[in-house]
């Protein structure tokens, strides 16, 4: 998911003897950010990367380690992933050398 970097405004105004704490509502923004996450719910494992960006390679180069994980003769991993243009064979063919990706991708 994509998220925004929120920031502080200005610094609440301190309390003072008859006078409660006075906080602003002004935010500043501090750019976007990219949260892949990746999670066994079977066995309780998280996974999580932030990224700047959410690209093809960026998706494969999270998703590679997460394979490597595992047993390579274990049977095949299911993904349930968002319906983004960023999640499909082809991203891993951009991000690896061919006989890698290949590897990734097979059943």
């Amino acid at each position: 998911m994509s998220t925004q970097l929120i920031g502080e405004g200005r610094v609440s105004l301190p309390a003072e003897p008859g006078k409660p704490l006075r906080d602003e509502t002004a935010e500043t923004r501090n750019g976007t950010a990219t949260i892949f996450m990746a999670f066994a719910p079977c066995n309780g494992q998280r996974s999580p990367q932030v990224t700047a960006q959410r690209t093809t390679v960026d998706w494969a180069h999270f998703l590679r380690p997460l394979v490597a994980q595992h047993d390579p003769h274990a049977e095949p991993i299911c993904l349930v992933l968002e319906n983004l243009h960023t999640h499909n064979t082809s991203s891993l063919y951009e991000a690896c050398d061919p006989p890698e990706a290949k590897r990734l991708a097979d059943p």
